[in-house]
């Protein structure tokens, strides 16, 4: 007698095995400052991406070339990125 997973144990199922996509994108803050942040902590890079959003591409069909744009909401509830960030603007001002 066979048995069918719930979605729950099918959602862990494709985790273990790498069939669930996963979102990374590196911010490079400074040139020898580049942090990961993920849609779930993964490797090296930080699960703090929240949404992802709003992902658009235009081709411009005269004159070629191309456009795109997108909207993350990134967690920082424990001001690492805000720290980053006052970092950058330290260094940069010097």
């Amino acid at each position: 007698m066979s048995r069918n997973p719930n979605a729950t144990a099918e959602a862990q199922i494709a985790q273990k095995l790498g069939t669930e996509p996963i979102l990374i994108l590196a911010f490079y803050w400074t040139d020898s400052l580049i942090v990961e942040y993920a849609d779930r902590d993964y490797g090296g890079a930080k699960g703090k991406i929240l949404q992802v959003s709003g992902l658009d591409s235009v081709i411009k069909l005269k004159g070629g070339g191309s456009a795109g744009s997108l909207s993350i909401t990134i967690d920082d509830k424990d001001s690492s990125i805000k720290s980053v960030r006052s970092m950058c603007i330290k260094v940069s001002s010097e």
